[in-house]
């Protein structure tokens, strides 16, 4: 989204026509393979991270009484009986309380800094444009599935290989430009390819296992923006339960937004069984 930002594709947070499919195009372009798609996938995560930014806003203002924002850690910060009351205006943002906004100044220069600020129109000079690379690594980071967090350290793994390949190679003196004659230079032929097919055949397994990581980090991306369309929905569903009370309701929907494994575990349950469950979760 920050590409699409440079190129003017989007303004004030919101995408011109076809500025979705250019999205996806970017995301198919790093990552071969990727199975989202713009509709409804990559706009319903658009509309995540923009609810939390809208959100936040809210509290920066000073408007919401009894909040804080912690900017070392780019949290909101408030009592759990202030925020509950707050919830049941924003029953969307549950799980937003305490939890660390890592990207929230790079969500600004997509949705508006000025809105962020209050107005105040603060500057965002600070946020280089070489750090994009970077926030996407730690976008995989931060994702709460640990199957992407190794895989990440995996691939910067091999990434350390590749440069130590090529600093053998420098080491070798395959990299030499003084030009060699007779067969000093048919020797040096010889020995290049044989070094280069050796190259090769150390790297094959290493691409192969590269395109396998990328696979399972894009599963990843499928199964989290799936858990995050059926949290859009959540707070209506538990509401409509018959047997909880709206304390109980609000104490579900936190405890399901803040932890992606047992909100899995919901939604794979017969719906017979969820109550039991969220009764017991709660207890």
């Amino acid at each position: 989204m920050l590409e699409l930002v440079q190129y003017g594709a989007v303004e004030s947070g919101n995408f011109k026509n076809g500025g979705f499919n250019k999205l996806e195009a970017l995301m198919v372009n790093k990552i071969p393979g990727f199975p989202l798609k713009a509709n409804p996938h990559i706009k319903s995560r658009h509309r995540f991270f923009k609810s939390k930014y809208v959100a936040i806003c809210e509290v920066q203002t000073g408007s919401c009484s009894g909040f804080g924002w912690d900017e070392s850690r780019k949290c909101v910060v408030a009592d759990d009986d202030v925020f509950k009351k707050w919830l049941k205006s924003h029953p969307n943002c549950a799980g937003l309380n305490k939890k660390p906004f890592h990207h929230f100044d790079q969500l600004a220069r997509i949705f508006g800094k000025a809105r962020a600020m209050g107005g105040e129109g603060e500057a965002t000079a600070n946020v280089d444009d070489s750090d994009t690379d970077d926030e996407a690594m730690n976008v995989m980071n931060d994702m709460d599935d640990e199957t992407s967090q190794r895989v990440l350290e995996q691939m910067i793994n091999e990434g350390v290989n590749h440069r130590t390949i090529l600093q053998e190679q420098q080491e070798s003196g395959l990299t030499r430009t003084s030009p060699p004659t007779g067969n000093n230079k048919r020797a040096r032929n010889e020995a290049a390819k044989s070094a280069i097919a050796s190259e090769i055949s150390k790297l094959q397994p290493i691409m192969e296992q590269t395109t396998m990581n990328i696979e399972r980090i894009a599963n990843s991306f499928y199964k989290d923006d799936e858990l995050t369309v059926k949290r859009e929905s959540l707070y209506d569903e538990l509401s409509k339960m018959e047997g909880l009370t709206s304390d109980q309701v609000i104490s579900a929907a936190m405890l399901l937004f803040k932890d992606d494994r047992m909100a899995q575990l919901y939604y794979q349950l017969p719906e017979v069984e969820r109550m039991t469950f969220l009764l017991r979760m709660i207890n």
